[in-house]
């Protein structure tokens, strides 16, 4: 795609099991071997990138469903986002905190990336918001019994925000760059995700894919050595 080539060498779970990271020995992080077995059978060069597409999914680990009353928050960089007064108010910052702690293998990630020589090409993936519709959720959940279970759709968009946010912290604590899956152009007035770029509960489809990919390259144009791609 405009003048881009775009290889997936490892994708999903089957092909990366485990952990990002592992400690070794001496107690020190290091990258899942999958990962670092490809870094190593690649070499640095001007004109290759490296796109970080993993563990998007925190915000739906930490509030996909409740357990019997619903919760809520206030996102303060959203305040206008509707707050069902009927659920039990959980104070910002006791969110951002189990949020934080469910992402914990994600600094750590980030550092070893940063630390390799790939590091001035590495740029991370954010993901796609929710769908508003929980109708999608029905054949993941309902079988499983967990369909009433499910949190309300500004819950789920509140969390995926922070999320967003969170993870661009991270990589700008870190000088990484961060590719921000918040794309108006495929997301409704309020932010969910477009429907027609829904593919399930928790995937986008591949048109989604490709508006994304195209926000890539117009991040990679506009970095100053993007002469030399």
């Amino acid at each position: 795609a405009e003048g881009f080539h775009f290889d997936a060498p490892i994708c999903g779970t089957q092909e990366m099991p485990g952990q990002l990271v592992y400690w070794d020995g001496q107690k020190r992080p290091r990258l899942n071997a999958v990962l670092a077995a490809l870094l190593n059978r690649l070499t640095p060069s001007p004109d290759l990138w490296l796109l970080s597409m993993v563990q998007g999914n925190y915000y739906n680990q930490l509030g996909m469903l409740t357990s019997g009353v619903p919760f809520d928050f206030v996102l303060p960089t959203a305040p206008d986002l509707p707050f069902d007064a009927g659920a039990v108010n959980v104070p910002f910052m006791a969110i951002r905190e189990a949020l934080l702690a469910q992402m914990g293998w994600m600094p750590f990630y980030l550092d070893r990336l940063r630390a390799t020589e790939f590091s001035p090409r590495i740029l991370v993936a954010g993901v796609s918001p929710p769908p508003r519709d929980g109708a999608v959720f029905k054949p993941m959940l309902e079988e499983k019994g967990l369909m009433s279970e499910l949190s309300s759709s500004y819950v789920r968009l509140k969390l995926w925000r922070l999320q967003n946010e969170l993870l661009q912290e991270m990589c700008s604590a870190r000088e990484a760059d961060y590719v921000s899956g918040d794309i108006p152009e495929a997301q409704d007035e309020e932010g969910f995700l477009s429907p027609e770029y829904v593919k399930d509960a928790v995937h986008s489809n591949g048109e989604w894919a490709k508006i994304f990919l195209r926000r890539v390259i117009a991040h990679i144009e506009a970095r100053p050595e993007a002469g030399d791609v």
